[in-house]
């Protein structure tokens, strides 16, 4: 179960990744992934959501930086990738709703 701690710390990731530090994952991954927009995959479906929830979860629990880093490295290809597609779908959500990070 993940814990209030692990929900901040996942938070603090967030935050940061507004500002453009992006520490969970590396710079090349996230452009070749990105490359592609989510609209054009049939992503958002039910069976990859209740995957990347439990994807999600998984990375929150580990308790370090260091940690998360080598659960994401751990993931294959296909994972890491929703791991990494949810997450930014996140941050792009966060940053349209939020007036104080609009450009």
């Amino acid at each position: 179960m993940v814990d209030e701690t692990q929900i901040e710390d996942l938070e603090s990731f967030l935050s940061q990744s507004l500002m453009g530090f992006h520490h969970l994952f590396e710079a090349e991954k996230i452009k070749d992934i990105l490359q592609i927009p989510t609209e054009d995959l049939d992503f958002f479906n039910m069976e990859n959501m209740e995957e990347i929830q439990t994807l999600i979860k998984g990375l929150m629990e580990k308790p370090s930086l260091d940690d998360k880093r080598r659960y994401l490295e751990s993931l294959n290809k296909d994972r890491y990738e929703k791991v990494l597609r949810a997450y930014f779908h996140i941050v792009d959500s966060t940053l349209l709703a939020s007036p104080t990070h609009k450009h």
